[in-house]
């Protein structure tokens, strides 16, 4: 062998040593080089779609969020909205704490998002300290929008909805403190189309978090000043569902004829059919342009080449009452307010998987935290859902639940369990409810089972000043 085949073997083998060497650095480091030579964080993006007022089994008329994110992932069939009510659900999630922690009791007055507790501490920073690019679109926390300045520390992009919050066209987003307008657009294709803008803007080798607020199927208005109606839908969906009959009205909760056993402060009303059918069809036909917005979110994922680097949840601040107990409206004490839809998809989640177990909106941040390995500021109320939906942990035993008012804190509290409903309401009167027996929670048994009671009025004693893992610590059945 000459000497110049020599050297040229030598410089082979140093070659395949520093190859070998290489691919080891790489497969230990956490990120890997991309194509323009930038490090690619490994973490999964984050995008939350959040609907207002929406019930769980609203999701039977939204076939592509159905076939794009639950049959794609996970979907939790008993996710609650501890305290059913816009502003403070919100503020749960944004925190991932109770309202008891966070401050935010009520939509208005003394205890509403003025009352939170230091807002630049919040969900939107700690993922964006932690690395993220960060965007929020659409309805934030009632009121906040009162003397906002500047963007919510923490986003990059804030465009929440500052003026005809609950108009269908003509709303005017904070745009990063440069508000914009288009009268032209319905509000859910807006906030539809700037989630798609803000993925395409943030793809790439930093992963990024979007938050997408959307307004349906809430109670709508043409103006900050005009008065409320069944939710606009877009004039595409108008009329889609001329047949559907309501579910509720085959509850025998619908119009009960007795409501002695249900506390008397709370406004009841003998819904009229017709009228609530109307209402009930308006609002899946405003869901519809949030199931198209769901469609175009996935293919944007897609397109950009984040849809398998991307996890999608998709919830309801709350429920809504339709007539169930003559009641219309949220902020009760009942399944239908309590109960919202969840469903998650992504890298880790099982497809396909359907989960009764208990979890809740104070779950959320927690979970997007584990997820990204954001380090929390706050004690977090609650827990990572991710354990639960891959059966590695079993959901709640039992959940705080609550409502505040709007010059008090407290309107009712009480626990919810896999089979109880207890609550005490702060004009004395108790509710108890045996929902393996009264699915529809029709008959307050409260006095009946001293033993139930007295064991959940001592779980809610032990409950109502939680803090961190004293929110989900059961004791022994």
């Amino acid at each position: 062998m000459t000497v110049r085949e020599h050297r040229a073997v030598e410089w082979i083998g140093w070659l395949l040593v520093c190859g070998v060497v290489v691919i080891g650095l790489r497969a230990l480091a956490p990120a890997a080089a991309g194509d323009e030579g930038l490090p690619v964080d490994s973490r999964p993006n984050v995008v939350l779609i959040l609907t207002d007022d929406q019930t769980d089994y609203d999701l039977r008329w939204m076939p592509n969020t159905r076939r794009l994110i639950k049959d794609q992932g996970a979907e939790v069939t008993n996710f609650l909205s501890p305290h059913p009510l816009c502003c403070p659900a919100r503020a749960e999630l944004i925190t991932g704490e109770y309202a008891q922690n966070n401050g935010v009791h009520n939509n208005f007055g003394d205890w509403s998002a003025v009352n939170l507790v230091d807002p630049a501490d919040n969900i939107g920073r700690w993922l964006h300290d932690a690395g993220y690019q960060t965007a929020y679109v659409g309805k934030f926390l009632n009121g906040f929008e009162d003397g906002l300045t500047k963007p919510l520390a923490g986003w990059d992009i804030f465009n929440i909805s500052v003026k005809n919050i609950y108009s269908p066209y003509g709303t005017v987003y904070f745009n990063n403190g440069h508000p914009v307008t288009d009268k032209h657009v319905y509000t859910v294709d807006y906030v539809g189309q700037k989630t798609v803008d803000y993925i395409r803007r943030f793809a790439g080798p930093k992963p990024f978090f979007v938050w997408s607020g959307q307004l349906a199927p809430h109670m709508m208005r043409t103006d900050d000043n005009a008065p409320w109606q069944p939710p606009i839908p877009a004039p595409r969906h108008v009329g889609l569902f001329p047949h559907v009959r309501p579910p509720v009205l085959s509850k025998p909760s619908f119009n009960e004829a007795d409501i002695s056993d249900k506390p008397a402060y709370l406004v009841k009303c003998k819904c009229r059919t017709h009228r609530l059918v109307h209402e009930f069809r308006r609002r899946i036909e405003s869901l519809q342009s949030v199931d198209e917005q769901v469609a175009k979110v996935v293919a944007a994922l897609k397109e950009t080449g984040e849809l398998d680097s991307t996890v999608i949840m998709f919830v309801s601040d709350n429920g809504y009452q339709l007539g169930e107990h003559r009641l219309r409206g949220k902020n009760y004490p009942y399944e239908e307010s309590l109960q919202v839809p969840f469903l998650i998809r992504g890298p880790g989640i099982p497809a396909g998987v359907e989960t009764h177990a208990v979890m809740g909106m104070v779950d959320v941040a927690a979970t997007i935290t584990d997820l990204t390995h954001a380090a929390p500021e706050r004690t977090l109320d609650g827990r990572s859902i991710m354990p639960v939906v891959t059966g590695q942990e079993p959901g709640y035993e039992s959940m705080l639940i609550q409502a505040g008012t709007t010059r008090r804190p407290w309107l009712w509290r009480g626990v919810r369990t896999t089979r109880w409903t207890y609550v005490e309401h702060s004009s004395g009167f108790l509710e108890l409810y045996d929902r393996a027996t009264d699915p529809y929670e029709d008959r307050n048994v409260a006095g009946r089972h001293p033993q139930v009671q007295a064991r959940l009025a001592a779980r809610l004693h032990r409950l109502e000043s939680c803090s961190g893992s004293g929110c989900y610590e059961s004791p022994a059945r």
